[in-house]
């Protein structure tokens, strides 16, 4: 590669350096291993407490659960 083709495609390396430094900049934590507290998934787990004790005491499946409308 001659000297004019390395000056015509130094912007674009330093667009492509600079992305990929935002981009492990905000995932950062994901490389690490942290996971998001998800509030939905709590409460699902929460509100389906009840069905899975029912299913591992009589193996039957429930129908219906009075913790979630209640």
């Amino acid at each position: 590669m001659n000297k004019s083709n390395f000056k015509q495609l130094t912007p674009y390396i330093i667009a492509i350096v600079v992305f990929l430094s935002i981009t492990f900049v905000y995932f950062y934590p994901v490389l690490e291993g942290k996971k998001l507290k998800q509030h939905d998934i709590k409460m699902f787990k929460g509100m389906s407490k009840e069905i899975v004790d029912f299913r591992e005491s009589t193996g039957e499946e429930a129908l219906w659960t009075n913790s979630m409308f209640g």
